[in-house]
């Protein structure tokens, strides 16, 4: 039963996602990493480099 209600969760994931490219509908808000901390993105630095968040948006701040 957990296995069936984990597969359905996940192909309608996929199916929004999918809608969501057919329809044409873009992402509003920042491109790079400059323009979402701008948009007051939460900056993180991480032993990787730095990356800015954005609404659940992740932009690489290059490695610092």
């Amino acid at each position: 039963m957990k296995r069936t209600i984990i597969i359905l969760i996940i192909l309608g994931v996929v199916g929004l996602l999918f809608y969501f490219s057919q329809s044409g509908y873009k992402f509003e808000g920042p491109e790079n990493y400059q323009q979402c901390v701008d948009a007051g993105g939460q900056s993180e630095k991480t032993p990787f480099g730095v990356y800015c968040n954005y609404k659940g948006k992740v932009f690489s701040g290059g490695n610092f």
